[in-house]
C-alpha cells in the first residue's frame, strides 16, 4: 500500500513505520549513551584528571555511538543524502567565512590559555571536542533529520518542520546537563537549551547550504574547542567559576535575544536558499 504525497515522491505504509520505530528507539538512545558515559566518567574521575576522564569517556561512549551510527547511516543509505559518498563536494564555500573567522578569532583570544596547557592535556581536549563534534552532527543531522523529513512525507515544508522539531531535540538533550554537570540549575540550562536549538537550525542551514554534512562537524568541533575551555581554564591558578547575571530589565537580555534571532535567521536563510528538492530527490532515490 502506498501513501500518494506528490507527483513525483510518495513512501510506503511499511517505510513510515520503520522511520517511526528508529526515531522512536534511536532519540532515546542517544540520552542513554549521554547518561552512560556521565556515570562512566565519574568512576574512573577517581583515578584520571578530569581532561583525560572526559577523553576516555567520550572515545568510548560517543566513539561506539559513532561507529553505530555510521552502520544505521549505511544500512538507511543516507551517505549519498549527507554528500558523504563519491563524489564527494562541497558548495557555496563562502558559507564557512563567517564561522571559520568567529571561531580562529576565539581561539587566538586564548592562545594564552592553550599554550599554558600540558600538550598531552591539549591533545586530549581536542579529540573530545572532535568526538562531541562528530557524535552530534551525525545522531542529529546526519540520522534525526532525514528520518523526520521521510516521516513527514517529502511535502514541501517537510524540510523546515525537520529542521525545527531535529533541532528542538537537540536542545532539549541540554537538560541532561541538570544532573550531569556541577552548578547547573534549571535556569542556566534552560540557556543552553535555547542556545543549542538556535545553534541547530543553524547547523541545518549550513548542511543545507554545504550540501556536505562534513563542515557541520567542522565548525561544530570548532565552536567546542574554542568557546568550550572550562575544564581547560580550571587547571590555571586563576579560575573563577563563571555565575549567571542578575536581570532586572527586558534591557539585560535584548543584546542576547538579538544574538539568538541572528542565529535562527542566519540558519534559515541559508536553508531558503538551498535546493532543498534535490535533498529530497537524493533521500527519496537512495532508500
Amino acid at each position: 500500500m502506498t501513501i500518494f504525497i506528490t507527483p513525483f515522491y510518495s513512501i510506503t505504509l511499511q517505510d513510515l513505520m520503520k522511520t517511526k520505530i528508529i526515531i522512536f528507539l534511536y532519540t532515546p538512545l542517544i540520552a542513554l549513551i549521554l547518561f552512560l558515559g556521565y556515570f562512566f566518567y565519574n568512576f574512573i574521575s577517581d583515578y584520571f584528571d578530569e581532561i583525560p576522564a572526559s577523553f576516555l569517556t567520550s572515545l568510548l561512549f560517543k566513539g561506539g555511538f559513532i561507529v553505530l551510527s555510521i552502520f544505521l547511516l549505511k544500512k538507511l543509505n543516507l551517505f549519498y543524502f549527507l554528500g558523504i559518498r563519491t563524489p564527494f563536494k562541497i558548495t557555496n564555500y563562502t558559507a564557512l567565512i563567517i564561522p571559520f573567522t568567529i571561531i580562529g578569532m576565539m581561539i587566538i583570544s586564548k592562545i594564552d590559555l592553550y599554550s599554558s596547557i600540558n600538550r598531552y592535556y591539549l591533545i586530549f581536549f581536542l579529540f573530545s571536542t572532535l568526538l562531541t563534534g562528530i557524535f552530534e552532527e551525525i545522531a542529529m543531522r546526519g540520522i534525526l533529520l532525514p528520518l523526520f523529513i521521510k516521516l513527514f512525507k517529502f511535502n514541501k515544508k517537510s524540510i523546515l518542520f525537520s529542521v525545527l522539531i531535529s533541532s528542538l531535540i537537540f536542545g532539549l538533550f541540554h537538560y541532561i546537563n541538570i544532573i550531569t554537570k556541577e552548578n547547573y540549575g534549571f535556569d542556566t540550562a534552560t540557556s543552553q537549551v535555547i542556545v543549542a536549538f538556535c545553534i541547530g537550525i543553524y547547523f541545518c542551514g549550513l548542511f543545507f547550504r554545504t550540501g556536505n554534512i562534513i563542515p557541520s562537524i567542522i565548525v561544530h568541533s570548532g565552536i567546542n574547542f574554542g568557546f568550550g575551555t572550562t575544564s581547560l581554564e580550571k587547571l590555571g591558578d586563576g579560575y573563577i567559576p563563571s555565575v549567571g547575571r542578575e536581570i532586572n530589565s527586558i534591557i539585560d537580555i535584548l543584546p542576547t535575544l538579538i544574538l539568538y534571532i541572528l542565529i535562527i535567521t542566519i540558519g534559515l536563510l541559508m536553508i531558503k536558499f538551498s535546493n532543498k528538492e534535490s535533498f529530497i530527490r537524493k533521500l527519496k532515490l537512495h532508500e
